[in-house]
This record gives structure tokens, C-alpha cells and sequence, in this order.
């Protein structure tokens, strides 16, 4: 072989070029798809010369074609949204709308799109106007993101978008664990709730949402250009027709009373007059005149409310209703429930009392429940706060008792304290270890006045070394509010912005009669890279505050140079004994049983860090056995005090 490489002798084709009829290739190919079904020319080109047969692949093409050996290509199905579902199909709400400038109305759309391996889905929204694109998402797959990137897309990045975005996913889920029963309250601001009902209105349907209710909370609220803002709006969805609802009342006002209930009965009671009639005329009893007073001459017949029915109940014992009707107006008039008129032409009317009155019912516009006050007794200091009296109108309106109550933002726990007097089940979740600290210590709160002990379990504290290793992990700055309460601080820090002063929480602690109550200082720090120049950080810190201990929390045990620097501090000007001023604290031995040495603690109250020194009466001497109090601070307007329920009480 000379001019070849040696490649074409030794990977040469051994197939032949074999001269036969189509007929006999027929039959070769029709052996070759009994044993491969699915291979189409080109395939079976190639598994012709595997066997030997050199044949061209338009020839095997053109047989195949000729004599019906293709391959039929497999339709392939897409999942789009008029595929069949469950979901609601919400009508076209701008059927006759003709846009007339561009954001006027935007319009959006689901769609899929060929691109080189499968499919993609589109979202995209466009202006009914312009006929412009102004926002897309795609996606794998077609769920509640795709629409959340489309609309992120439009509305561009901004703190309402992230929070929308963040209330349309858990809304989501929401839907899907409520019971046919169940109902959703929504409470907002204005500035947001027209956003978060059309998401609303995408989850639940338009169909079931039920109510906008507006809030007034507060009586007044200055503003230099505007009108003062002074309510809130609570949204109001059901899962579906078959909602729980109990009608609520409230108490008539004084120009109604003083209109409608204008009688005085001889014990003092006020009453109304109640018509004991209804339309139309009817042949039977309830026709039929009773004293000379024919209902039907008026076009109405006899039909007194069911209040006289319970009422006469109330009075006699007895039950009306077995009665003939006739019979019932005269049982009725010996208890004394019908008023007779001085016109010759009146008709017999019931007595209403006031006394019986239900009140008004609720409309969608509360203005009798106020925002807590700075003195009142329920006041946490807690910024979301609700009154304890809303919370309760919405579960009592609602639920039935031994229902189950879902609050996902439970904050300081107004729900959870409502639900539990109101002999609900419930769930609180919260993603703040503040807030499932202040609902245990109400809880304790609420079993202290009732008696009765709350029976429930916390989930998602860390338990050992490495769940508190994860928290450190993931949210470093609850890590640190975690870190704080296993030492339960009077009060922990929040460092709004600027320099970390390197204070996390503060302890006080009794330091002997007639000395000033010592405090005690903690900083945490939750990453891996920790050494001693953070421990010499502290000691300054606990210097410049003048504060008699500190604790340094971490998570590793610390090294024989952290352990050095903490020593040189010294002990503490304390008098429970000898404690070392500064000590660290390593999380990992703290659940191994090594823990720090403290002094007694003890309940203060909120007056105590008012930062305020109330001047002694000159008449009266101090008592030298009594610690000073309150407490004196070095603050700043960046620094917010959050206090431990559990420590601190009357806090406002």
C-alpha cells in the first residue's frame, strides 16, 4: 500500500456493495426495525453496513418512503395554561376598556418557547397601549416565580417589589393549608394594600374576598402636606363559600338610642316598637283578625320576629311556637310584649327592650378599637403591636372554638395570647428569636392571671452545639439574640446603623446596700475567625462603660492567648466573691455543662431605664440599705433597647 496511512487498510469498511433488488432491501430492513422499532434511515443506513449491505442512505431513504417503513414522529405535549386544571378562570375584567395612554392597563401572558434542548415557559406582561414589552420571565417550569420575575421585571427592584414578592410566595402556601372553612386577615398599610389585594385576588379569586376593613387606629396624625394618615386596612378572604362567620355586634350610640329606643316601661327599661306584622296577604291563621284588627285590610298578616319567641322563653318558661298564632299574639300580650296605640287606626306593635338589643352589626369601618397607649397595661414596646380587642373580634367572628389559628408573622404574639384565651388551637411562626421569647414570657404573663398553665412546644431553637452552629451560620445577628437570652439579659441592643460599640445585651445585677446596681455586659461573636484582640476589645468597651462584668460569647472554646487577655483584666469590684471581671464563654462547652460564673439577678422594672434620676425629697432621708435606681445610660438615637419580658416588667 503505498501513498495510504496505514489506518485505511486496518479500519477499512468490511462491508461489500452488493447489486440486488429493492425487494430484497425491503426485507433487510423490515428484519432490522422487527429487532430496533424505533430507528429511522439514517440509523438503519448504519446498521446496514454493520451487517455488510454497503448501500447509499438516499437509497435506503427513498425505500423506506416508498414503501411505508418511516418512522412516525412522536407528538410531543407542552403543559400550558389552558391545559386542563383546577384553578379558577378569571373573567376579563377590561373587556370594554380601551386604553388610551400607555400604563393604563398592562396585560399578561403564559407561553412556551422552543429552544435547543426542550422547552421553555414565558412570562410576559405587556402595555395594552404601547403593545411594548415592559416586563418577562422564563423559567423551566411553570409556577408562582415565573409570574414574580415577570412582574419584578416591570415594576423594577424596590423594597415594595421584594416585599411583594416575598407575601405572594407565603400567600401561596397559605391558600393551600386552609381549610373550605377557613378565612384570612390580612392586616396592611395604605400605601400597600392595593398591591397586596390584586395578589390576594390571584390566589384566592375575586370571587372570595369578602372584605376591606378599615381600621381607624389612631384619633389624629399631623402631616405638613397631606391629610393625616390614621387607619389601617385588614383584608378580609375565605378559602371558600362554605367560611365560618359568626355575626358580631357593637353598641348603639347614644343619637340612635335616644331616636329609636324612646319608651320607658314602668322598671326604667327603655324599649322600641317592633312591628309584629309582615308583607303580603295569606289565607291561613296568620290572616285571620285578632281584636278587631284585620292584617289583611292593610295587604299583611301576622308574623312576629323571632325575638318574642325567645323572649317569651325567657319570661315564662314556655315555648310559644306550640301554639296557634292567634294564641301566640294573646300569651304574648299577657306578658306584657305588646304595645296597644292610642290611634283608633294603629296596629298592635312588640316591645323591644334595650336591655335585649344585640347592638349594631359590624359594618367594615372600626373606629371603637384604639391603638394601644403608651400606659396601657397590655403595652409590650413591641413596634407591630396590635390591641389584644382585635385580634379577639377577628377570631371570635371567624373561628369556632377549639379551632386551629395560623399567624406566619406572629411578632410579640397578640394572636397567640388571643387564641389561647379563646379556647383555640393555634400556630405561631416567627423568624426572630426576640419574638418567640416575648410570646413565652406572655404566655407565662397570661398563665399567672388565668391559672392555667399553656400547654405547647417551641421548635426551631437550637438544642446543641450544631443547630447553634447552623443559626451562626445562616443569620449571624439572631445568632447573637440567641446567644444573649441563654444568660436571660435585661435588655438587648440593636444597632440601627454605624459602628458596632460592641454591646449586645446588658444584665444588673443587686451590688450591696447602698451601692449602685453593677452591670454586666455581653458581646457575641458568631464567626470561626475570633483571636484576642477582640477579647482586648471588650475589656476597653466594659472600661468606657464602667460596667463591673462582661461576658465575651463565642462559639469555639477559646485559645490559651484569648484566655491570657481575659485573665489580665482582673476580678470584678463585686460583692458575691471573687468573679473574674471578663469571661468568655464558648458555646460548644456551654452544652457540654461548663457555664459562667454570675451573680444573682433580679427582676426590674421598665421605670429603671428611663435614664431619669428622680430627685429625693428633702423632708425624707434615703435609706442606705436600698441600690440606687433607675439605671443611668449611655445611649444614642442609633441604639434601640429591646427588654426581656421575663426580666423587665411594665415595659411601655
Amino acid at each position: 500500500m503505498i501513498d495510504l496511512p496505514r489506518s485505511t487498510f486496518y479500519y477499512r469498511s468490511t462491508a461489500r456493495a452488493l447489486n440486488f433488488a429493492d425487494a430484497e432491501l425491503v426485507a433487510i430492513i423490515e428484519d432490522i426495525q422487527d429487532e430496533l422499532p424505533c430507528y429511522g434511515y439514517r440509523r438503519v443506513t448504519h446498521e446496514l453496513h454493520r451487517r455488510g449491505h454497503l448501500v447509499n442512505h438516499k437509497r435506503v431513504a427513498r425505500v423506506m418512503r416508498a414503501n411505508g417503513l418511516g418512522i412516525k414522529p412522536r407528538k410531543r405535549y407542552v403543559r400550558t395554561t389552558d391545559s386542563n386544571h383546577d384553578s379558577p378562570i378569571y373573567p376579563n375584567l377590561y373587556r370594554n376598556v380601551i386604553p388610551a395612554r400607555p400604563d393604563m392597563v398592562w396585560v399578561a401572558d403564559f407561553t412556551y418557547i422552543r429552544i435547543n434542548v426542550g422547552f421553555c415557559y414565558l412570562a410576559v406582561i405587556l402595555d395594552a397601549c404601547s403593545r411594548k414589552v415592559v416586563g418577562y420571565g422564563l423559567s423551566k417550569r411553570l409556577d408562582t416565580p415565573l409570574a414574580l420575575a415577570a412582574l419584578r421585571s416591570a415594576l423594577k427592584e424596590s423594597d415594595t417589589m421584594a416585599y411583594l414578592s416575598m407575601m405572594a410566595l407565603r400567600l401561596q402556601e397559605l391558600h393551600g393549608k386552609l381549610k373550605p372553612t377557613g378565612s384570612l386577615y390580612l392586616h396592611c398599610d395604605p400605601s400597600a394594600s392595593h398591591y397586596l389585594k390584586v395578589v390576594l385576588d390571584g390566589v384566592f379569586g375575586s370571587d372570595n374576598f369578602l372584605n376591606e376593613v378599615i381600621w381607624k387606629r389612631t384619633s389624629s396624625h399631623n402631616s405638613a402636606k397631606r391629610y393625616g394618615p390614621s387607619h389601617d386596612t385588614i383584608l378580609f378572604y375565605s378559602k371558600s363559600g362554605e367560611f365560618t362567620w359568626n355575626p358580631q355586634y357593637q353598641p348603639y350610640d347614644e343619637e340612635y338610642i335616644d331616636a329609636f329606643f324612646t319608651h320607658v316601661d314602668e322598671k326604667g327599661r327603655r324599649w322600641r316598637r317592633t312591628d309584629l306584622t309582615g308583607p303580603g296577604t295569606r289565607k291561613g291563621d296568620s290572616g285571620l283578625p285578632w281584636r278587631h284588627y284585620n292584617p289583611t285590610e292593610r295587604g299583611r298578616h301576622w308574623q312576629p320576629p323571632s325575638y318574642f319567641y325567645e323572649k317569651y322563653i325567657e319570661i315564662t318558661g314556655d315555648d310559644l311556637a306550640k301554639y296557634d298564632l292567634i294564641e301566640r299574639l294573646e300569651k304574648l300580650d299577657a306578658a306584657g310584649l305588646v304595645h296597644w296605640p292610642k290611634k283608633e287606626d294603629g296596629m298592635p306593635q312588640g316591645k323591644r327592650l334595650l336591655d335585649d338589643a344585640k347592638g349594631a352589626p359590624l359594618q367594615d369601618v372600626w373606629t371603637d378599637i384604639k391603638a394601644i397607649h403608651n400606659l396601657a397595661r397590655e403595652r409590650l414596646g413591641y413596634p407591630t403591636q396590635k390591641p389584644l380587642a382585635l385580634l379577639d373580634r377577628i377570631i371570635n367572628a371567624s373561628t369556632k372554638p377549639g379551632a386551629l389559628i395560623l399567624d406566619p408573622f406572629c411578632g410579640c404574639g397578640t394572636t397567640i395570647e388571643s387564641a389561647e384565651t379563646l379556647g383555640r388551637d393555634w400556630i405561631g411562626i416567627d423568624v426572630a428569636v426576640h419574638a418567640v421569647k416575648v410570646i413565652e414570657a406572655r404566655l407565662g404573663d397570661l398563665a399567672e392571671r388565668s391559672g392555667k398553665k399553656p400547654t405547647y412546644q417551641t421548635e426551631g431553637m437550637p438544642r446543641d452545639f450544631e443547630s447553634a452552629k447552623k443559626l451562626a451560620e445562616r443569620d449571624k445577628y439572631q445568632f447573637q439574640w440567641w446567644a444573649n437570652y441563654l444568660f436571660n439579659p435585661h435588655a438587648l441592643r440593636e444597632q440601627k446603623k454605624g459602628a458596632d460599640r460592641g454591646i449586645d445585651g446588658e444584665l444588673f445585677f443587686p451590688n450591696g446596700p447602698g451601692r449602685p446596681w453593677g452591670k454586666m455586659l455581653t458581646s457575641v461573636k458568631g464567626g470561626e475567625q475570633v483571636g484576642p484582640s477582640m477579647v482586648r476589645d471588650f475589656a476597653r468597651v466594659l472600661e468606657r462603660e464602667d460596667a463591673k462584668l462582661g461576658l465575651f460569647i463565642c462559639l469555639y472554646p477559646p485559645t490559651r492567648e484569648m484566655i491570657r487577655e481575659a485573665a489580665s483584666v482582673g476580678l470584678a469590684d463585686v460583692v458575691h466573691g471573687d468573679i473574674p471581671k471578663l469571661q468568655i464563654v464558648a458555646v460548644q462547652e456551654w452544652f457540654k455543662g461548663k457555664h459562667p460564673l454570675l451573680p444573682p439577678l433580679e427582676h426590674l422594672p421598665s421605670a429603671a431605664f428611663s435614664g431619669r434620676r428622680r430627685p429625693a425629697a428633702s423632708a425624707k432621708r434615703a435609706d442606705p440599705l436600698q441600690p440606687e435606681l433607675p439605671l443611668s445610660f449611655k445611649g444614642s438615637k442609633d441604639v434601640k433597647r429591646h427588654y426581656n419580658l421575663r426580666m423587665v416588667k411594665g415595659v411601655a
